[in-house]
């Protein structure tokens, strides 16, 4: 007992003359800003990124305090920087400081609406914050031009250990090399960098296999991730770019996939890319190119999913609910095999409209002037090429009227059209529709009064005509669509050609096969 308490009483004395330890602590600074004042088009999906990128700062990066600004002006961010600069200025020894910046950029400074923050302003706020270890991510048009300053690298894929435990210095990462544009995408409704990047984070690029996911392995995998699909774009490949100036041992460790309210778990003999999504919404959360060689874990909020995976020319899909403090292992035997269709992308986006298929009724002015309303039908066919649809349209019409002399003059048309049609990004359930078409048609015209032989006349004709309209997706790959068309007809008169302008109304039904 006395060999006990003299213990005990040592204990003691050590545990009140050891120094304190500081407490690691981490705060964020997180923007977005879809706005770039009146000479650049306004992004859609900088705020979101900006939302989803403080989520998982805070469900897994163990950040304790979190600055979010959307919307917000230079101003406004020089304020909060300051403000959180004074109130974190005794903390340098252990503190750890985020921003992230989803937004437009010029390759000078930051286009925050009609206001600017000089990128170069930035690095020395940055630089001067009170903390030993800082991380800026810029996910912006141009931004490469921050991981060009002095005492840094540009790498592409980076692999760093440092001199002791706790790193200490800068990192920039920017979604894209000195010159080139930042892309978004409407089929992840998110840009392709912040995408891949919180996929990472949330778990898809734990290629070690140890439930966390430094810096280095979630931007390698943004990195692939983002070069890769981005290569097939209009704009071509985007390549984030690091910048690191750092020193300490082990890596610097963003996100404890343990934290997470509840998780997916990828084990050791599946294999893939695999593509989550919200069951309600039907919006990607994210993407994971699995590895077989480990299982990986993947934080997820509780919720209902989707999780899909293309196997061949098979999709694999799978519902999952995620509870909270849960764990749901994936196994490819209870995922529902379906064959693909010829418009379905690897991109894990669902079913893309590579093909259409519409049937429509239109009421409009024809080839007889005095018939007034005229009807037809038409049997439209279009294939996706780049960002428009080519198509071909085969239609039948048909006017009347009765003249004052009792003759009854009919008109039927058997109709041909080439069309191209640009069909606008969804909003909400509405995809706007503009298109022209150009083609001909072959008419036949009679007249008969009551009692006689009827007197008929062919010809042939040209005709253009212009539409505008928009689609109503009923469900899934079904659309109502309505629009108006306006064209002219070019046609053989007895005094030579004629050319009659025409218009009306249609709706239709379309089926993105």
């Amino acid at each position: 007992m006395r060999l006990l308490a003299a213990l005990s009483t040592i204990a003691l004395l050590s545990s009140v003359a050891a120094p304190a330890v500081a407490v690691p602590r981490r705060v964020a600074v997180v923007v977005g800003n879809n706005s770039g004042g009146p000479s650049k088009t306004a992004l859609r999906y900088a705020r979101r990124d900006a939302r989803r990128m403080a989520r998982v700062l805070k469900q897994l990066g163990a950040v304790s305090e979190v600055k979010i600004l959307l919307g917000a002006s230079a101003a406004r961010l020089r304020g909060v920087l300051k403000e959180l600069a004074l109130r974190h200025k005794g903390l340098r020894t252990s503190l750890t400081f985020l921003f992230y910046y989803s937004g437009h950029a010029d390759g000078r400074a930051l286009l925050m609406g009609h206001s600017r923050l000089p990128i170069s302003e930035l690095q020395r706020t940055v630089s001067a914050f009170p903390a030993r270890t800082s991380v800026t991510i810029i996910d912006a048009c141009q931004s490469g031009v921050a991981t060009r300053s002095k005492g840094g690298r540009v790498v592409p894929i980076v692999d760093v250990r440092f001199d002791d435990r706790t790193p200490k210095g800068r990192v920039t990462i920017t979604s894209s090399a000195h010159g080139e544009k930042s892309q978004e995408s409407d089929k992840l409704k998110a840009s392709f960098f912040t995408h891949y990047l919180l996929s990472g984070l949330r778990g898809a690029a734990d290629h070690s296999g140890d439930g966390k996911v430094s810096l280095e392995e979630a931007y390698g995998y943004a990195y692939r991730q983002t070069v890769a699909k981005t290569s097939g774009t209009l704009r071509g490949a985007q390549h984030p770019s690091y910048s690191i100036d750092l020193k300490g041992a082990g890596q610097l460790v963003i996100t404890w996939l343990s934290k997470g309210q509840g998780h997916l778990v990828l084990p050791k003999r599946v294999h893939g890319v695999y593509y989550v999504h919200d069951a309600v919404t039907g919006t990607m959360v994210l993407e994971v190119a699995k590895r077989s060689r480990h299982k990986l874990l993947v934080a997820l909020a509780p919720g209902r999913y989707r999780v899909r995976k293309i196997s061949g020319r098979y999709q694999l899909e799978k519902s999952i609910h995620v509870r909270h403090g849960g764990s749901v292992v994936l196994s490819e035997r209870g995922m529902v095999r379906r064959r693909l269709r010829s418009g379905t992308a690897k991109g894990g986006g669902g079913l893309v409209a590579q093909n259409l298929l519409s049937l429509a009724y239109s009421l409009g002015s024809g080839y007889l002037v005095d018939a007034g309303v005229g009807h037809a039908v038409q049997l439209e066919y279009a294939r996706r090429v780049g960002p428009v649809d080519l198509g071909i349209t085969v239609g039948y019409g048909h006017s009347a009227y009765a003249r004052e002399d009792d003759i009854r003059v009919e008109a039927q048309s058997l109709t041909v059209f080439l069309g191209v049609a640009w069909r606008y990004r969804h909003w909400r359930r509405i995809r706007p529709v503009a298109a022209l078409d150009v083609g001909g048609a072959f008419v036949w015209q009679q007249g008969k009064r009551l009692g006689e032989a009827a007197q008929v006349r062919r010809a042939p004709v040209f005709r253009y005509q212009v539409r505008v309209g928009a689609e109503v997706r009923l469900y899934r790959q079904v659309h109502l669509g309505v629009w108006a068309y306006a064209g002219q007809i070019v046609l053989a008169r007895d005094q030579g050609f004629g050319a009659p302008f025409v218009g009306g109304f249609g709706a239709g039904i379309t089926l993105d096969l």
